[in-house]
């Protein structure tokens, strides 16, 4: 039975660690679980997170010693680049670092460039990638009811490779749109926000996807493979291109070059919006 001598938590975690230790004469292992939830879940309220942050750093740091008997290391799924971002300065938390954080993203790859530390983000698997997109339709949609059936649809009108059923879809993805979300900001302006939500459509349904994918004749912005077919889409805000120019792109850099040698029917497919109607 330890009488705890501190007053703080910190303090007296510290001491049943060393504690612990002089009695058995063994390596004392702590294993904690979601080590930052008390900071997650109370990101919409700053102060409080804070708190949390600032007493989480005091209970790991009582933990690191030079002692050679004590050891704490951040185990499975959490690095320096976590720590850094949840640990120094959470007013700072960058998008990236949360979905890292929550589990949506994985490091999938590591390296150090004089001295700074570069990490490659991806998805874990398959079914986070498509959990997330779901959840940003949803965002974007604010209508569960008609981002399913827009999914729904979609799915039907690929498999039948119905390109003419698409297109009047595409045109439905926009129309369910609410205009606040053009409000106050410009992103209607550009090709990125439309490719987006193209993206996510059929990020959240699974497909095989490749974004602005590289090829010996330039960078196509989205490629999609299902069923057998491959769908190769090019995106143009008209205000800013020729009509025309998306299709054209594709024809004239031969962007289906690199998927011939699959056999599979290509579909090339331009898609132009307009910044003034958002259409």
């Amino acid at each position: 039975m330890l009488q705890p001598r501190y007053d703080t938590a910190p303090e007296r975690f510290g001491y049943l660690i060393r504690a612990l230790h002089e009695r058995s004469g063994q390596r004392v292992v702590v294993l904690v679980d979601e080590y930052d939830k008390p900071i997650l879940e109370a990101l919409e309220t700053p102060a409080a997170a804070r708190a949390n942050r600032d007493f989480l750093l005091g209970v790991y740091g009582m933990i690191k010693t030079s002692d050679a008997h004590l050891q704490f290391t951040f185990l499975t799924g959490v690095s320096r680049f976590s720590k850094a971002n949840l640990f120094s300065g959470l007013n700072s938390l960058t998008t990236e670092a949360l979905l890292f954080q929550t589990g949506y993203l994985t490091i999938t790859g590591e390296e150090e460039l004089g001295g700074l530390p570069l990490y490659r983000l991806g998805y874990p698997n398959r079914e986070v990638r498509q959990s997330l997109n779901r959840v940003l339709l949803r965002r974007l949609v604010q209508d569960n009811e008609r981002q399913t059936a827009n999914s729904i649809r979609l799915a039907r009108l690929l498999r039948a490779h119905d390109c003419a059923g698409l297109r009047e879809l595409f045109h439905a993805f926009f129309a369910g749109i609410p205009y606040e979300w053009h409000t106050n900001n410009d992103i209607a302006r550009y090709e990125g926000y439309y490719a987006s939500v193209f993206y996510s459509y059929f990020a959240a349904l699974g497909y095989e996807i490749a974004v602005e994918d590289s090829s010996s004749t330039g960078r196509l912005d989205l490629a999609v493979r299902t069923g057998g077919h491959v769908y190769l889409f090019e995106f143009k805000v008209v205000e800013t291109a020729p009509p025309g120019g998306a299709l054209a792109q594709l024809r004239e850099r031969d962007y289906a070059a690199k998927y011939r040698d699959r056999g599979e029917p290509i579909h090339l497919i331009g898609v132009e919006f307009s910044r003034e109607t958002r259409t």
